[in-house]
């Protein structure tokens, strides 16, 4: 288990970098640490020099330069999202100074080493991309122009269509304030509402069928860093937003000019520093992490960095921890062991903007299942598991094998296979919950109370499956002899594979 906490040394120094549009979070760049202080001959002995603040992440580092894309040094490349192809490799969409949304893409699995790939994926005017992989394998990339977020999506991941309108304003954010319809008239927007902005979302699903968008105020070119806070949105399609009331981390009362007073009976954010840029993490336990940048607020024992929080219910945030130290901008892929890559930016005067890989603990990692007790005495020995293979997102050919033969009484195991995450549940009189299973996971035995009953994922509702085709026969029948069949014997239902996918979730095409 990630140890929560703030991490406890002096605030580092940084240097921030504008942007373009003044939609571009700023990036931070360590500067070099103070020599040690060396004693004068018979003086006292200088302070120690405080050690550089530790996240809890392990970094590998950059993997992404300005140069790579044919942008100058000292220019920034930032805001990287990250996407798994089918072959297993990571594709990298980030904005590039002067030209836009740009993609690389990993020349193994393992998602440390990158190159780019040629062309634009969006035009410049375009910045902070989030990518999401739909259910039919399209990519939809969300990002920031003017002030407020646009979406766009792509069959290919490389060639984008516009879709039309705002998915949310700054002014639906309550990070602006519009201007009044009368002209002439004077304007109704507070001080910096002409710069308010929201960054880049970032996407959840919710059990219900629902989607949770998380996002933040923009910090503005020439402001002061801090100040700054996340709040978050739902909605059935992706398409269309409604704003949740209040705040789910940052300050409140305190926040830069281009945000709106918080409304009567909002509940202040238990972690109450400044956070900007979120990326939300779907875990196993129904919980979301945050990752998110964290920067400028004077008088703070924490250093300046990305960290993370992990909230129950997405919505209540209380303990957090220093990830990594000198960086903003995160988005994280996890992978099948659990663990997860964070992607994020840091910025250096002579190189300039660069994205950077950093291996993290699972945030939430699965508690040991506990020993099988022996049966009791006489009692006949319990059968192995039977195992249900997640293998795409596309109909019964989503499960192998599919159907199960199994009867009541029967103990069932569903391994996730895939690369995205499914929430299986029973159709059934309760909806008995199967599990929340992210690549690489198995969900706990589950004891068939009657055969022949089916099963959904929730998130991608063409996938069905059924278990078992009749009730456990009586003790003394004998079984009856399979008929004869003519032809090849039947072999399990044909994989279909599936699409990319973003932090483990598809949308389902329903919710197209």
């Amino acid at each position: 288990m990630v140890a929560l906490r703030g991490a406890m040394t002096p605030r580092s120094t940084f240097v921030r970098a504008a942007a373009l549009l003044g939609m571009l979070p700023l990036v931070a760049a360590a500067q070099a640490p103070p020599a040690a202080p060396t004693p004068s001959p018979g003086g006292p002995t200088p302070p120690a020099v405080p050690a550089a603040p530790v996240g809890v992440c392990t970094i590998v580092g950059p993997v992404l330069r300005p140069t790579d894309f044919g942008v100058p040094a000292g220019q920034p490349v930032a805001d990287a999202t990250a996407v798994r192809l089918a072959d297993g490799r990571v594709r990298l969409y980030a904005f590039a100074q002067g030209l836009g949304i740009v993609s690389a893409v990993s020349l193994t699995p393992a998602g440390v080493s990158f190159v780019a790939e040629p062309g634009v994926r969006l035009p410049d005017g375009s910045g902070m991309p989030r990518a999401v992989v739909l259910a039919d394998g399209r990519v939809r990339l969300f990002y920031t122009s003017g002030n407020g977020i646009r979406s766009a999506t792509s069959l290919d991941g490389l060639t984008f269509v516009d879709e039309s309108g705002f998915r949310l304003t700054a002014v639906d954010a309550g990070f602006a304030q519009a201007a009044s319809p009368v002209p002439g008239a004077p304007s109704s927007a507070m001080p910096g509402a002409a710069d308010g902005a929201t960054s880049g979302p970032t996407i959840v699903p919710l059990a219900d069928g629902r989607f949770r968008m998380y996002f933040s105020d923009l910090p503005r070119p020439g402001g002061t860093p801090g100040g700054h806070l996340v709040k978050s949105a739902v909605s059935i399609d992706q398409l269309t937003w409604t704003v949740e009331s209040g705040v789910r981390l940052g300050v409140v009362g305190q926040q830069s000019a281009n945000v709106t007073p918080p409304a009567p009976g909002d509940t202040p954010p238990l972690l109450g520093e400044s956070a900007e840029h979120p990326f939300a993490l779907s875990n196993p336990d129904g919980s979301v992490t945050l990752y998110y940048g964290k920067f400028g607020n004077t008088g703070s024992p924490n250093a300046e960095g990305v960290y993370l929080s992990t909230s129950a219910d997405g919505l209540t945030f209380a303990e957090e921890a220093l990830a990594v130290p000198f960086g903003n901008d995160p988005d994280a892929l996890r992978q099948t062991d659990g663990t997860v890559l964070l992607y994020y930016g840091t910025f250096d005067p002579l190189v300039g903007g660069t994205i950077n890989v950093s291996t993290c603990p699972d945030p939430t990692p699965v508690a040991p299942a506990p020993p099988v007790q022996p049966p009791a005495s006489g009692a006949p020995p319990s059968a192995a598991p039977l195992t249900v293979r997640i293998v795409g997102t596309f109909g019964s050919g989503a499960f192998t094998p599919n159907p199960l033969q199994a009867v009541a009484g029967d103990r069932v195991v569903f391994t996730n296979q895939d690369h995205g995450v499914h929430h299986l549940v029973l159709n059934d009189a309760a909806s008995t919950v199967i599990g929340t299973l992210q690549p690489g996971q198995s969900s706990a035995p589950l004891t068939l109370a009657s055969g022949g009953v089916s099963y959904h994922c929730t998130l991608h509702p063409s996938m069905v499956g059924t278990l078992g085709t009749a009730a456990a026969p009586p003790a003394t029948t004998a079984p009856s002899p399979a008929p004869p069949t003519s032809g090849p014997p039947a072999g399990e239902p044909p994989s279909y594979g599936s699409p990319p996918s973003y932090d483990g979730y598809a949308l389902p095409p329903s919710r197209q």
